[in-house]
């Protein structure tokens, strides 16, 4: 895993106070990429970021995982230009 800084799945979930179900849920949708371990995701740390802005439009803002995708697909475009 050359240089590149990971952070591990279930500690973030454990700093956020959220449930690997809502991980599940994102990586369904295909938001973030994460490296498979045998016991562990972990998160490349140029993610967290998203993952961060993932977990604030869906709990503070309340809105679905196909919504926050068209949000960040929508986001890529705008910063794109």
């Amino acid at each position: 895993m050359e240089d590149q800084m990971y952070i591990s799945i279930k500690s973030f979930c454990r700093a956020h106070e959220i449930g690997l179900d809502f991980i599940e849920e994102v990586l369904e949708y295909e938001l973030i990429e994460v490296q498979k371990t045998e016991d562990d995701l972990l998160l490349p740390e140029e993610q967290l970021e998203r993952l961060e802005r993932i977990l604030r439009l869906h709990y503070e803002l309340g809105i679905n995982m196909p919504g926050i995708d068209v949000i960040l697909r929508l986001l890529e475009r705008f910063y794109s230009f």
